[in-house]
């Protein structure tokens, strides 16, 4: 974890919506990948969420992909396994 915002973006459960602006090189797509993986597997069965209820929304086709190709890799650095099909992902249009 780089700073304490991605600390905070990691770490905040009360909202079902996350928004992250920062410039680049400051961890937003690490941050994001990270608390989504902990949202699928590492947090309280209460907090935990179900992919299907996710949507993953960028400014670019490729932005979406390397989400999604984040999200794989740490789901298997953790041996978990969620359905990543049942995301969206996607771009403003």
């Amino acid at each position: 974890m780089n700073n304490l915002n991605e600390f905070k973006a990691e770490s905040e459960l009360g909202s079902p919506l996350t928004f992250l602006d920062a410039s680049a090189g400051t961890g937003k797509t690490y941050s994001i990948c990270k608390k989504l993986c902990y949202l699928f597997v590492d947090s309280n069965e209460e907090n935990r969420i179900k992919p299907e209820e996710v949507a993953v929304i960028t400014f670019t086709n490729n932005a979406a992909r390397e989400l999604k190709t984040r999200i794989q890799t740490f789901l298997t650095n953790e041996k978990e396994v969620a359905d990543l099909k049942k995301i969206f992902f996607g771009k403003i249009s």
